[in-house]
């Protein structure tokens, strides 16, 4: 038997590692990264959207309420012991929940704040003024730098 942290041929490693720089223009224009195991993915891909799309702050972004899919084998593990299951942070309006429900999801709730929603910290240039904002997720403990 082959143990699970040796690199054989043949064989691919799961990491859930997923720092991100953004470019636009041929320019750094966002970092992101967070801890989080398998909901890094899914949290930078909403505030990536919340800063991009929607056109919110860093901060005002993090903050937002997330939800994070179960529908796939936990890092780890072969077998899916949670198909289909969907988490809400309880700021998602109760609306939103009830629609989901009512189309079929198999909706949790996630708490208010909750930490396995991951900590994404996010370094951003304005594109307009060029100035540099950092900021840090309060789910977990974060802290953004710059110098």
């Amino acid at each position: 038997m082959i143990h699970p942290s040796c690199y054989p041929p043949g064989k691919r490693p799961r990491n859930t590692n997923a720092p991100l720089l953004v470019m636009k223009d041929g320019r750094p224009f966002m970092g992101l990264s967070t801890p989080g195991g398998d909901q890094q993915l899914q949290s930078l891909l909403q505030v990536f959207l919340n800063v991009v799309v929607w056109g919110m702050s860093p901060e005002t972004a993090l903050d937002q309420p997330r939800f994070g899919s179960y529908n796939f084998p936990a890092s780890g593990s072969e077998v899916n012991s949670t198909p289909a299951l969907l988490r809400l942070e309880d700021r998602i309006p109760a609306e939103t929940v009830d629609a989901l429900r009512a189309m079929g999801h198999d909706v949790e709730p996630w708490g208010l704040w909750n930490w396995r929603a991951c900590a994404p910290t996010v370094t951003w240039r304005d594109p307009e003024t060029g100035v540099m904002v950092a900021a840090g997720d309060v789910r977990r403990e974060t802290a953004s730098l710059g110098f």
